[in-house]
């Protein structure tokens, strides 16, 4: 025994000559620490996580970080930490509950700040993350952190650094620790935590397979559901809807580059109305047809009145029917450059482009929204577009409007034209059309992206129709109804 305690003792004066070798001491590092714990709006990390508690057999799942928010408390600003667990193998005990929590780097200390929400204190990461580096590559140094205990450094400015399946050379920085708790943690700067090592009663490490810094990615691809960047514009930005507030719009349907159908559309908020204690706007759309290939050949042919509110609550737009409400848009406020999770919208992908143009694309169709101006353009690759070419909003003119002629001298309003909508859309089945403004029966047909016909019935007027697309190929349809000699389309898409 004694000579077993006096090998030990041997060993470890030999370690801490290593990590303390005589000389003078190593330069600062000149990394900016703050670079080693990045808290940008979007920013995600995503971990395999392995436990190996001993009694259980060892288990893996996934750990997501994101940097949601950021938010002022006591004077301090600090980044809105969301971090949540998945896939998690059946019969493995529950990982930690999904949380959100506050976090700042402190830039007098060199250390990380963590707070729960509504707690009132923060805490701070025991080791500084500007501690020097060793003079060489491979060895390590001691030094002893705020709270008094000892950790050894390792790395360097040009580290080997493996993110999933990816090498990068990196400045990393390694802090080990040992005592009751043995822990060691990686930094890399500019993407953050690599990996993390803990132990106690059990083993537990996390390994950085995947990351978006500032819109870099590291490591694998991304998943489908990888988390996008929060949007923290006021959602109802994208969808003005003050009395006074017009838009025109062109249709050009037909085959690409063919306008086999022209006309330009109209649209204006001309009031309020209420429903119960829902306010709408009262939107009136005018439609004009074009006749000829002169300027001003596009002349009116009917107009129709809708009920529209933006709702908060869903960030979406609703449009009144006879009794209830349907849904007319994705929620407006969906994280940047990922793709919708769940809902009639699911997998519908999210991009936000040049002037805060918010564009949602599925397959070959795409809608967007302009901050400040409203809904510019539907486009499909199979036939149609139509896009933004006038508006006026808060007074604020963009574009050049097309000349359009009312036609003059009638005794009666104009003709209400046909209105049909689909919800939702995009769909993986269920499908309700609504058709209004119709006064004889209608006929109502589906066509899919090469022009066969897939659908083909005829309701009566003001009806509601249900029916199930799950037979469908998934891709763009185009809707149509007709009563007498108006018609309506709709797009709609089969998810």
């Amino acid at each position: 025994m004694r000579a077993l305690l006096l090998f030990f003792s041997l060993l470890v004066a030999s370690g801490a000559a290593a990590q303390n070798p005589p000389g003078p001491p190593p330069p600062p590092d000149s990394t900016s620490a703050w670079r080693y714990y990045p808290l940008h709006l979007g920013d995600v990390w995503q971990y395999r996580v392995q436990v190996d508690q001993g009694e259980v057999p060892p288990y893996v799942y996934t750990l997501r970080r994101r940097v949601e928010a950021d938010t002022l408390v006591a004077g301090r600003t600090y980044a809105v930490v969301q971090e949540w667990a998945r896939e998690v193998p059946a019969g493995a005990p529950p990982p930690p509950e999904a949380r959100r929590y506050l976090a700042r780097f402190d830039t007098l200390s060199s250390r990380v700040a963590t707070r729960e929400i509504g707690a009132a204190e923060e805490t701070l990461s025991a080791c500084a993350l500007s501690e020097s580096f060793p003079r060489a590559s491979g060895e390590q140094r001691e030094v002893t952190c705020a709270d008094g205990g000892l950790s050894v450094i390792s790395g360097g400015y040009a580290e080997s650094v493996a993110i999933g399946a990816e090498t990068y050379t990196l400045t990393a920085k390694t802090i080990s620790r040992s005592s009751t708790i043995d822990r060691s943690e990686t930094y890399a700067a500019g993407v953050g935590l690599v990996r993390s090592a803990f132990e106690e009663a059990g083993a537990r490490t996390l390994e950085l397979v995947t990351a978006r810094i500032q819109g870099r990615f590291y490591g694998d691809a991304p998943e489908a559901d990888f988390p996008g960047i929060p949007d923290t514009t006021d959602a109802a930005r994208y969808y003005p809807l003050a009395v006074g507030d017009l838009w025109q719009y062109r249709l050009c349907d037909g085959p690409k580059g063919l306008c086999v159908r022209d006309e330009v559309t109209l649209t204006e908020v001309i009031g309020t109305e209420s429903v119960g204690d829902t306010t709408y706007a009262v939107v009136r759309d005018k439609v004009y047809e074009r006749t000829g290939l002169g300027e001003g050949d596009y002349l009116s042919t009917g107009q129709s009145q809708r009920l529209v509110r933006f709702d908060r609550r869903t960030a979406t737009v609703r449009v009144r029917n006879e009794a209830d409400e349907s849904t007319d848009s994705c929620p407006l406020d969906a994280d940047l450059e990922g793709q919708i999770q769940g809902g009639p919208c699911d997998g519908v992908s999210v991009t936000m482009f040049e002037e805060q143009v918010k564009a949602f694309t599925i397959g070959e169709m795409s809608q967007s929204y302009q901050l400040g101006v409203g809904l510019i353009g539907y486009f499909s690759g199979f036939s149609f577009s139509e896009e933004l070419v006038y508006s006026r909003v808060g007074g604020v003119e963009r574009g050049t409007p097309v000349p359009v002629v009312d036609v003059a001298g009638e005794a009666q309003p104009l003709a209400t034209t046909l209105a049909l909508t689909a919800f939702p859309n995009p769909t993986a089945g269920p499908l309700a059309i609504n058709v209004t403004g119709a006064r004889g029966p209608v006929l109502v047909e589906a066509f899919d992206a090469i022009g066969r016909r897939v659908l083909s019935r005829e309701i009566a007027p003001e009806a509601r129709m249900e029916i199930d697309a799950s037979g469908w190929a998934p891709g763009v349809y185009v809707l149509r109804a007709t009563s007498g000699e108006r018609s309506a389309t709709a797009r709609v898409v089969r998810r």
